[in-house]
């Protein structure tokens, strides 16, 4: 992916002049950032709070939902002042106009926060258009600050996020599936049932609509790689089992139950060597050791930090690997948890070890990109007693 490789945010003005992707998406998780405070959320940033120092974000004191509601009618003057909200209003201007508004959010000013994530619906790059309608769709929601978000900004916000889904930049994609979940085709799961045949296996589990992806199935770039090197005893059928991917808990939960059953019932397996789930594919994973599944070896790859009770009896144990500023995980933050709710960022749960994030930045997909796995030696963090592997071929 086009993320992957960003080390570090772009500095000062240079998200708001530069077409680079350090800029863009320096922009874009800037204003994931004002989006997360703006929703009360200001205690989710807690646990990346040195990541927030890096991406040079002003914190703002946000006390109630009133208080949103009376900055959002400020922001309408500077909109105003500022003729953002005029036809005639070029990419150009807007560009100019974030420069002052975040010059002004700088200083703690919530009105302008506003302003700029609702000049930004306009912005002339789709990543900057869906952080911003990420950012400013609970408050089209809630009813203290609903009515004070234009009915043009409402279908606005519901255009960008739609068109963010099924976006061909792959970024843009994740976050218009993290804020909105893209319900996929039909799963094909359990056709053909045959035993594994092998005494020791390991799975992955894909996230949210991410069964039209093929990282994760056999061939995929993930899959292979693991099969020539740190796993090679990785699920290899034609037919895996996967889930529908849907945003919904109680679909995860669902989906738990029945790969229980494909594994235990149909495949013969309960005990896994190890189950490796991107994003709320480990959810899914968790989960589904209430049901009986077994694992030497959870590995949760960018899963949001939320409760799934496990049933810790079943696992080995649990390593979760993350990267920095995960803008999907900060859209997820901002749409699913509610207003004033601190969302984590990180598991607090001693049995759940978080290794140290990657250097690297916004891309939510990096964790299962083998080239990243390869550069920051992922399968010896995991599993210590692996030799490292040159990507692409078993040593």
């Amino acid at each position: 992916m086009v993320l992957s490789l960003i080390t570090e945010p772009a500095r000062g003005y240079d998200p708001f002049l530069e077409d680079n992707p350090p800029a863009i998406w320096t922009f874009a998780g800037r204003l994931l950032g004002l989006g997360i405070q703006v929703n009360g959320g200001s205690s989710t940033l807690d646990d990346i709070a040195e990541e927030a120092e890096m991406m040079e974000l002003p914190h703002l004191k946000v006390d109630s939902i009133n208080e949103v509601a009376t900055a959002l009618q400020e922001s309408a003057y500077l909109l105003d002042y500022l003729h953002l909200r005029d036809k005639s209003a070029s990419p150009a201007d807007i560009a100019a106009s974030s420069r002052k508004l975040w010059d002004a959010t700088k200083d703690q000013d919530i009105p302008a926060a506003l302003a700029l994530l609702r000049s930004c619906l306009r912005h002339r790059n789709p990543a900057v258009r869906t952080a911003a309608a990420i950012s400013l769709l609970p408050l089209t929601q809630e009813e203290e600050t609903r009515f004070h978000v234009t009915g043009i900004e409402t279908q606005a916000i519901s255009s960008i996020l739609g068109s963010a889904g099924a976006s061909s930049d792959p970024g843009v994609r994740e976050l218009g599936v993290a804020a909105t979940g893209i319900t996929p085709p039909p799963s094909m799961a359990g056709a053909a049932p045959k035993q594994l045949g092998v005494p020791s296996v390991s799975f992955i589990v894909h996230g949210t609509a991410a069964y039209s992806n093929d990282w994760w199935r056999r061939g995929g770039e993930f899959h292979q790689y693991l099969l020539d090197g740190p796993k090679p005893n990785i699920y290899n059928d034609h037919s895996p089992w996967d889930w529908s991917g849907s945003i919904r808990d109680r679909d995860r939960r669902t989906a738990a139950r029945r790969f229980a059953e494909w594994s235990i019932k149909e495949k013969g397996v309960r005990r896994y060597d190890a189950l490796i789930g991107h994003s709320y594919g480990g959810a899914v994973i968790l989960y589904a050791t209430q049901y009986g599944v077994e694992a030497d070896a959870v590995i949760l790859l960018s899963t949001p930090a939320r409760q799934y009770d496990p049933e810790w009896s079943n696992v080995g144990f649990c390593k979760s690997l993350r990267l920095k500023w995960d803008v999907a995980l900060l859209a997820d933050a901002i749409v699913h948890g509610p207003w004033g709710q601190k969302v984590r960022q990180r598991f607090t749960d001693s049995r759940i070890e978080e290794l140290e994030p990657l250097s690297i930045f916004y891309d939510h997909a990096s964790t299962h990109d083998p080239k990243v796995w390869e550069a920051h030696s992922v399968p010896e963090l995991i599993w210590p007693e692996v030799a490292k592997v040159e990507y692409g071929k078993a040593t």
